[in-house]
């Protein structure tokens, strides 16, 4: 499936009145450092002289992850001196990208009370918070907007509708959550991989223990699903129709930083009531967009737990309060929740969220362009030649000569 992010980049771009040198990672999805190239065919002057910035608003930051010992093996320098190759790739993230006069770069991404985002800010980035993954949900579901297929039934096949295909890396809560929930299996419509990553979930080796489910047979409550890893931006107006309330999982759990992504915003788009199983406050992320979470309705204190463990466990037993309630509480329960879940739909399509998301992104932007440009002392740029002058055997294993040939040009905007 093709997902325009490149689109979306260069509206981001343009509606800044800025030039940059954009770095994304392609394909989309991976995580490793050789896949984050630039958007476009850039000259070398504009590598040099232009503001970088950095796309990393689609997957949670992991600051860690491109330290030095984690990104060494990178193939193109295997042949670079020892010494270089650490200064370079000591740059973490900004270790994809051509030297630069501009001593910051700007880091965008979508996560609030980030660890992250604090330990690049220390490290010469300008991060910059966008709601990314609100603009392409608006565009893949649009056709939600006007669907006669998406409907809201009473009764319902199903009370939960429950989207679990993958479960590895920071995904490992949702085998947990469902051992939880396996004794109202028969409540769920569930999406349920038995496989992920090359790997069957009765051999995965959890990386928290705290999430072992001891071998439970999870294939014999919930069945195999097979779905690609496209399927989140893409909506069933089978499965919503055929079901009460959706039950998020979102792509992290088990932190305190909140990542919401498409998989938040697509219930709200199909406007259907849903349950959001993500990090403590995601809730109160929502509401202050605009959103309303059926506080009320469903208990939701779950999203004040900090305790992740815990936090499962009051989400599976409110479900489970849900699905036992008497057939005539049920139906009440439900049209007071559809009436919420129109409302949410609408917002979400109204020109007031997507402003609101494009004027925070604006004021963000704008901090960090007025930082980067301060930043322009060409600190890297000199120490990059002050290490080129101790190993210039370097020129043999990296063309260093179309960068060095911009020295001239470096000097007379440096002064």
């Amino acid at each position: 499936m093709y997902i325009p992010l490149d689109v979306l980049y260069d509206y981001l771009e343009d509606i800044v009145d800025q030039d940059f040198v954009i770095y994304r990672f392609w394909p989309h999805g991976s995580k490793n450092i050789e896949h984050l190239v630039p958007k476009s065919n850039y000259s070398m002057e504009q590598l040099v002289t232009q503001p970088i910035l950095i796309c990393h608003d689609q997957e949670p930051l992991n600051f860690q992850h491109y330290q030095l010992t984690n990104i060494q093996s990178a193939s193109w320098f295997d042949h670079w001196p020892r010494d270089f190759k650490q200064w370079w790739l000591s740059r973490n993230l900004r270790s994809a990208c051509e030297i630069n006069i501009h001593d910051r770069c700007i880091l965008t991404h979508s996560e609030h009370r980030s660890v992250d985002v604090e330990l690049y800010q220390q490290h010469g980035f300008e991060p910059v918070y966008v709601w990314s993954h609100a603009l392409l949900a608006r565009d893949w579901y649009r056709y939600a907007m006007l669907d006669p297929r998406l409907t809201n039934s009473i009764n319902p096949q199903f009370d939960f509708n429950v989207y679990s295909r993958a479960w590895t890396g920071t995904r490992e809560y949702r085998l947990y959550f469902l051992s939880l929930i396996s004794d109202i299996a028969y409540r769920c419509r569930t999406t349920f991989s038995v496989m992920d990553n090359g790997q069957h979930y009765s051999q995965y080796q959890f990386d928290q223990d705290k999430f072992n489910i001891h071998n439970l047979d999870l294939e014999n409550f919930f069945g195999d699903s097979s779905v690609s890893s496209d399927s989140s931006a893409s909506y069933s107006s089978d499965h919503y129709s055929n079901c009460a309330i959706d039950v998020v999982m979102e792509t992290i759990c088990d932190t305190l930083k909140v990542h919401l992504t498409e998989k938040t915003l697509r219930p709200i788009a199909c406007g259907k009531p849903f349950m959001l199983v993500g990090p403590p406050g995601s809730l109160d992320c929502l509401r202050d967009y605009g959103f309303r979470t059926f506080d009320h309705l469903i208990d939701q204190t779950y999203d004040q737990e900090t305790d992740t463990v815990q936090r499962l466990h009051k989400i599976s037993a409110e479900m489970k309060r849900i699905a036992r309630l008497p057939t005539h509480q049920k139906h009440d329960l439900y049209t007071e929740l559809y009436a919420i879940a129109e409302y949410n739909r609408k917002h979400f399509f109204s020109l007031n969220f997507f402003n609101q998301v494009i004027n925070e992104y604006l004021v963000n932007m704008q901090t960090a362009m007025t930082n980067v440009q301060q930043s322009r002392q060409g600190h890297e740029w000199r120490s990059y030649l002050d290490l080129y002058q101790q190993w210039p055997e370097f020129l043999t294993h990296h063309d260093a000569q179309p960068v060095l040939s911009m020295q001239p040009l470096v000097e007379s905007i440096l002064g």
